[in-house]
């Protein structure tokens, strides 16, 4: 194997360490996130379905969920449930 394809091997490991410590870094930051009481207001999966031009299905399934919450008298909501 050539050394440019090692090359390319560690580029992308190196990448993927990178990605993970940073995930993990925004994890262990979020345990300390102060908590409140909320409501989730609705809930569903959207589902998308979609077909490639060998005639090959995909289906994907996406949640959404909107919730709110009361803070120091005033009222959020939202709908992220992942970071970023």
């Amino acid at each position: 194997m050539s050394p440019i394809i090692y090359g390319v091997f560690v580029v992308f490991g190196l990448v993927f360490v990178i990605i993970s410590i940073t995930s993990r870094k925004r994890a262990q930051a979020a345990q300390a996130w102060p908590t409140t009481p909320g409501e989730i207001t609705s809930s569903r999966v959207d589902i998308h379905t979609s077909t490639d031009s060998d005639g090959h299905t995909s289906t994907t399934y996406r949640p959404v969920v909107v919730y709110r919450y009361e803070l120091m008298g005033l009222e959020y909501s939202g709908e992220r449930i992942a970071f970023g």
